[in-house]
């Protein structure tokens, strides 16, 4: 310790910042990293349901919401739908013997007026299903470490893509 009265105040005020300031980030930073499993595990056992069922059902998605708003963030959510459509090639009216072939993606808006006509939204053997999660903004302590340290986004994205879902049973990529 520093003998001078100066000395003796930075000397405190670093000791508070060791002591208090520094395991505080670090505790905020673990929350986070809890939160983030949370969310992980919340679209993993969504997308394992529409996987096994089939459909989203509005109860279903509802759910979905509401654990999501359970931890101190929010996050938009984005939802498609990937089908493959084939139709019969026709020329003046007579079959030509050849099959086009057409990608149809449906997004969140859609799925969403569907599920609320329907009350569910149905999917077929070889669709595949994708769930991202962006969340929103970052706030009190994230925000304030940001800005110390410049490091992270304030628009983080987790993603959890479902491939053929019907087809090939769950599989998550990461």
């Amino acid at each position: 310790m520093s003998q001078n009265p100066l000395g003796k105040v930075v000397d405190i005020i670093i000791a508070i910042i060791v002591m208090f300031f520094v395991p505080f980030i670090w505790t905020m930073s673990k929350s986070e990293q809890v939160e983030n499993t949370y969310a992980r595990s919340v679209i993993d056992n969504f997308a394992e349901k529409v996987a096994i069922n089939g459909y989203i059902s509005s109860d279903d998605y509802e759910q979905l919401v509401s654990e999501l708003c359970r931890v101190n963030r929010r996050y938009d959510i984005e939802l498609c739908h990937t089908a493959t459509v084939y139709e019969p090639e026709y020329s003046g009216g007579v079959y030509t013997g050849n099959v086009m072939e057409y990608i149809n993606k449906t997004y969140t808006d859609e799925i969403l007026r569907k599920m609320g006509n329907k009350g569910a939204y149905l999917m077929n053997i070889g669709d595949s299903f994708t769930i991202s999660i962006y969340q929103r903004r970052v706030k009190g302590v994230s925000a304030f470490a940001m800005m110390l340290f410049k490091t992270g986004s304030a628009y983080q994205e987790d993603t959890v893509t479902i491939a053929n879902i019907f087809e090939q049973g769950y599989q998550s990529y990461y």
